[in-house]
């Protein structure tokens, strides 16, 4: 697959087998070239895997290498992984609640610098049109709990996806608004 964006040309293949899966893509924009490896390996319900980025035009380090655990049940899932060069592990557990709804939660602990991080989320199907997503991050040393929220709604005719999604600062003193969003996907969904 070739693909081209943010400035940069991308080249992946993937490779799958019953036990193991992998994927390699180059990506360059003229100037650095970064090599992206990811090698999975899962039997029954419990998968690892890692990832390392390098940059092939330098001879330096890995630019990120990180490692996962996952064990799979028939209506949840519990996982581990690590983000920035092993620096942060985070803990996560999803849980399909009933056929309209998921919830979630992340903890994130930093291993090199100390830093903690609670999120909780959930997914809720409406109808077979509409979905509503909602969450919440609470994060160690900030007195601001993140709350975002999302709506989806289809339409058929003509096929468009529409969604608007709104993020909201509370503190202890008051409530601001963040990001917000609006979005219209055309064609097949």
């Amino acid at each position: 697959m070739f693909s081209c964006c943010r400035g940069y040309a991308t080249v992946e293949a993937e490779y799958q087998q019953e036990y193991v899966s992998g994927n390699a893509s180059v990506r360059t924009n003229g100037q650095k070239t970064l090599v992206d490896a990811v090698l999975a390996v899962g039997y029954d319900k419990l998968s690892v895997g890692g990832k390392v980025v390098v940059d092939a035009a330098s001879k330096q380090a890995p630019q990120d290498y990180n490692f996962g655990a996952e064990y799979a049940g028939a209506d949840y899932i519990a996982a581990a992984v690590t983000e920035k060069k092993r620096s942060v592990l985070s803990l996560s557990y999803f849980q399909r609640v009933s056929k309209t709804h998921t919830v979630g939660a992340q903890a994130t602990f930093g291993l090199v610098k100390p830093s903690r991080a609670l999120q909780f989320g959930t997914d809720y199907e409406v109808d077979r049109d509409t979905t509503v997503r909602a969450s919440a991050r609470v994060e160690s040393g900030k007195d601001t709990t993140v709350v975002a929220t999302a709506v989806e709604h289809k339409l058929s005719n003509p096929r468009v996806l529409l969604g608007v999604a709104a993020e909201f600062n509370i503190s202890p003193n008051n409530v601001t608004a963040g990001r917000m969003g609006i979005t219209a996907t055309l064609g097949d969904f």
